[in-house]
């Protein structure tokens, strides 16, 4: 009677352990879909360059600082994620991070002349660098191990994705509208990553002391 109570309990207890909420699973799905916007905005903007370029009155050679502008500071930021996370807390870095890459894609779709353009891409880099990493840290962070392949199957099929819809999405908006709608369209899936992250992610405490830790 004690083993089989035992082994009830067990079970119970394991049950309990691998539960995973609705908002978990909501905070989850802001997280996966920040990965998309990640992939989504670099493809699209390479899609849209030649139109850009001819916007801005510059040439191709010049037009590529566009790109490069946003992978350059993508590449810096990403390793440095996990530790912002740890300093600002995750759900304060990730809706954080967030709401400046909104605004960074705003920000881009209004810009004068090459030289702004360039200064906001590295702004997008900045904070678009930030949201592959961040997918895993929030599935690290919110998930339990049996969860997880689930998970980074589902970050699969959706950022993989980006690079199919990017240059279909980002060729139709430039050839029926104009270029800037490629910055403003990314608004929706960056919008609903936001809501989600913001509604999903549980307040957890800073560790502001480690800022005092950098030489």
């Amino acid at each position: 009677m004690t083993v089989a109570t035992d082994s009830a309990e067990k079970s119970s207890s394991a049950e309990a352990e691998d539960h995973v909420s609705f908002r978990q699973w909501i905070a989850i799905s802001g997280a996966i879909i920040g990965s998309f916007c990640a992939v989504l905005n670099h493809q699209i903007t390479n899609t849209s360059l030649r139109e850009i370029q001819t916007a801005l009155s510059v040439n191709l050679t010049e037009a590529s600082w566009i790109t490069t502008a946003y992978l350059a500071y993508a590449i810096v930021i990403m390793p440095l994620t996990a530790w912002f996370t740890r300093v600002f807390s995750l759900r304060t870095y990730a809706t954080a991070n967030r709401v400046g890459f909104m605004v960074s894609l705003v920000a881009c779709a209004l810009a004068w002349d090459l030289n702004a353009m360039i200064a906001l891409r590295f702004l997008a880099g900045l904070f678009g660098g930030s949201l592959i990493p961040m997918a895993f840290s929030v599935i690290l962070a919110t998930l339990p191990e049996s969860k997880r392949p689930l998970a980074f199957v589902w970050w699969s099929v959706l950022t993989l994705q980006a690079p199919t819809v990017g240059p279909a999405l980002g060729g139709w908006l430039t050839d029926t509208f104009s270029w800037e709608l490629i910055f403003y369209v990314q608004m929706i899936p960056a919008g609903i990553g936001f809501a989600c992250l913001h509604y999903g992610l549980e307040k957890s405490p800073r560790s502001l002391g480690l800022l005092r830790q950098i030489q």
